[in-house]
């Protein structure tokens, strides 16, 4: 087994088997039935792969059978019409407390089949969806609302004006650091490139380290990861600019213009 393919996501709940069946996930392939789905990783930067391991509830993932390998994500998934069932995952959870904390990616999906049942529609405040939510960000958890039984009704979803649904989980683990992930050759090359016009502008050309790069890279995920640690106690608001910070960085890294500045040149061209 590749050190990759030894990663896994955690998904536990009762409705784990659905979310894992949404035509959201690309190239996901069930590998020991409705336990455990290899997933094929492949987004416009990087490619990589892992696994999902399925339980319907916390207290399955001890007993579950299949290769092992470290967890680098956890998804609690539950029927937002039911607060038994979110009271039962969120003991789970907080019974393995120490096992997830050095867990980087953690989210807890809320799923539903009526858009009045989502955490914006509760009338009172002092709910106990409200206190979810107020679990979720104290534990480092990401609140997401979807719904694994209507596709149509899964993209059209937003919470106080943020995209939700199963892209929207999917979005969240394509943003984690994943043992082995490879980097795109044209993003490889276009960073090289970029490098490569700073030295003649600024150096004369010099040996370097040829590992340089992978370290840098290696070097600014790590401050991602540490970002996202940070921001788990901010609100919404502060969370989506210290984001927006982030992908400016990345971009630059990168060596990727922000359209709108490039057409801001343009015009004054």
């Amino acid at each position: 087994m590749t050190r990759e393919e030894g990663s896994y996501v955690s998904v536990v709940g009762s409705l784990g088997r659905d979310l894992a069946a949404c035509s959201k996930w690309e190239s996901l392939k069930e590998i020991e039935k409705g336990k455990w789905y290899r997933w094929n990783i492949d987004t416009p930067y990087y490619e990589a792969t892992t696994r999902l391991r399925v339980a319907a509830a916390v207290e399955d993932l001890a007993a579950s059978s299949g290769p092992g390998g470290s967890e680098e994500a956890v998804v609690g998934v539950f029927d937002i019409a039911s607060e038994e069932e979110w009271s039962k995952l969120r003991r789970g959870l907080e019974g393995r407390r120490d096992d997830h904390e050095a867990v980087e990616t953690k989210v807890v999906l809320a799923c539903l089949s009526d858009p009045k049942q989502s955490l914006e529609k509760e009338e009172d405040e002092g709910g106990w969806l409200s206190k979810c939510y107020d679990w979720c960000l104290e534990n480092g958890f990401e609140y997401v609302e979807a719904s694994v039984g209507s596709e149509e009704l899964d993209e059209s979803l937003t919470l106080y004006g943020d995209k939700q649904g199963v892209s929207r989980l999917v979005e969240v683990l394509h943003c984690h650091r994943w043992p082995g992930q490879t980097l795109k050759e044209r993003q490889v090359r276009h960073h090289h490139q970029g490098e490569e016009e700073e030295e003649e502008e600024e150096a004369p050309p010099t040996s370097g380290d040829p590992t340089g790069d992978l370290e840098d890279f290696e070097s600014l995920l790590a401050k991602v990861a540490s970002a996202r640690d940070q921001s788990a106690q901010l609100s919404d608001e502060e969370r989506r600019k210290n984001a927006e910070k982030m992908l400016f960085k990345i971009m630059g890294h990168l060596g990727i213009e922000d359209e709108d500045e490039e057409g801001q040149e343009d015009l004054k061209q």
